[in-house]
């Protein structure tokens, strides 16, 4: 039998952390911008995260998912409609095939 490994969070020491030391999805961020793959998924994600529709503008209708550039479109389809104010809070959450992922969370300038 092999041995057990420890995890990753283990073997770097990485800080542990639990849910109420996470942001309120609903209070401390403005805005979700998520990869646009297709709109079924993203308003159950919406749903079950329990984020409020208008926090997550969804752009497929205009431009399809256009795979990489979905985040960038939609941030700049915000910008062109002024949803954007200084100050905002917007979560960038991008995924892609099988269990990738990856997200950050900026404050937006202008």
């Amino acid at each position: 039998m092999a041995p057990e490994l420890p995890s990753t969070a283990e073997q770097f020491d990485y800080p542990k952390y639990e849910i109420h030391h996470l942001p309120d999805l609903t209070e401390d961020i403005d805005w979700f911008i998520f990869h646009q793959a297709n709109e079924f998924m993203l308003k159950t994600l919406i749903k079950k995260l329990g984020i409020p529709e208008n926090k997550a503008p969804i752009c497929l209708k205009e431009y399809g998912n256009t795979v990489s550039s979905s985040i960038p479109i939609t941030i700049k389809d915000c910008q062109k409609n002024d949803l954007f104010k200084s100050g905002d809070r917007i979560m960038l959450v991008s995924f892609g095939v099988g269990y990738s992922w990856g997200s950050v969370l900026l404050e937006w300038v202008g």
